[in-house]
């Protein structure tokens, strides 16, 4: 049987078999929009009633009769057009489950591509874990890290603590306005929303973001927190006039070696959205195949048409890649799009 907490918009469900808890899941209902994208870049979206699974993850029992009973609860409850369940393992049982009730539902994919979700499994030492990457990336990294130093005077920080924000959200948004990033909608603001949210974290002792001034020009940022016994990865940015020497990927071993060694962090979680040639790529030591699932009734007209714009969307964006190549053509349009931002 099922037992549902329902307080307001959030859907806490759990099951229960032999007088005890076999399965739990929580789910939120929020009112948005579906946002469809040229990689990066931000098209149009559209009004969606939404629901989520928080985490994308069923703790305990997942099999299909569980996963139709969650799903037949969560319909009960709440009026939706699609429900996201996020970046799921494909060998996972969830995955399994969900993909086998294509009978009862729409289900898309929300890339294009399946996507690796790489971790870094933090060994007891920084050397320990050097020798689990490649030769090429030690030899590189270590060849990074040294003309850094020989080159500059620089100043490392870990910011966790509650006073330590705002000197570290004024700098990192200096640096944000000069990336890319910040033309396509992926911004690091110092206001008041994300200085409380960080000084919060700072509170429960979950704040660990990292700062790099170079002869004393603040250059490079990281921000992420640790719970549970997990680093999570959020976003980082550098000034492009240091790019010749990579304070991004040197802030990021310094972030590596402190976790270590002055942390009880197992586990480096780069988050969504991986692949096999970035630098996620380049530091993880461990990946796993996901594909982000999204999931409606096959009867709401709405919710096909949603789906049906998305199939559309892929299509056109996978012709144009075999038009373009993977050639020198392809590197100008993408510079030039990342140039241009979102307006």
């Amino acid at each position: 049987m099922l037992v549902a907490s329902r307080p307001g918009d959030v859907l806490l469900l759990a099951r229960r078999a032999e007088n005890a808890f076999s399965t739990l899941a929580c789910f939120f209902r929020i009112s948005g929009r579906k946002t469809y994208r040229a990689g990066e870049r931000r098209l149009f979206s559209l009004p969606v009633r939404e629901v989520q699974l928080f985490g994308s993850s069923i703790l305990g029992k997942v099999d299909r009769d569980v996963v139709d009973q969650l799903l037949d609860t969560v319909g009960a409850e709440f009026d939706f057009h699609v429900l996201t369940l996020g970046e799921l393992k494909m060998e996972s049982p969830l995955y399994a489950s969900i993909t086998a009730l294509r009978g009862r539902f729409s289900i898309a994919e929300l890339s294009r591509k399946r996507s690796l979700r790489w971790l870094i499994r933090l060994p007891a030492d920084f050397e320990t874990y050097m020798m689990s990457l490649g030769a090429k990336s030690r030899q590189n990294i270590r060849r990074e890290m040294r003309q850094l130093d020989k080159q500059f005077v620089a100043r490392f920080q870990r910011i966790s603590e509650e006073d330590e924000v705002d000197a570290f959200l004024t700098a990192a948004e200096s640096i944000s306005r000069k990336t890319y990033q910040w033309n396509v909608g992926q911004r690091v603001l110092n206001d008041e929303a994300t200085r409380r949210s960080l000084q919060d974290r700072a509170r429960r002792g979950e704040l660990r973001c990292y700062s790099l001034a170079l002869d004393g020009q603040a250059c490079a940022f990281m921000r992420g927190k640790l719970s549970g016994g997990v680093y999570d990865f959020e976003t980082a940015g550098f000034d492009p006039a240091f790019g010749k020497s990579s304070p991004g990927a040197v802030l990021l071993m310094w972030a590596i070696r402190d976790l270590i060694e002055h942390s009880q962090c197992p586990v480096f979680d780069f988050g969504a959205g991986g692949d096999d040639v970035g630098y996620k790529s380049r530091f993880g030591n461990e990946s796993n195949v996901c594909a982000a699932l999204q999931l409606g009734p096959r009867w709401k007209p709405y919710t096909r048409l949603l789906f049906a714009l998305q199939r559309a969307l892929f299509m056109s964006l996978n012709l144009i890649d075999r038009l373009v190549g993977k050639g020198a053509l392809r590197a100008r349009l993408k510079r030039a799009l990342r140039k241009y931002g979102e307006r």
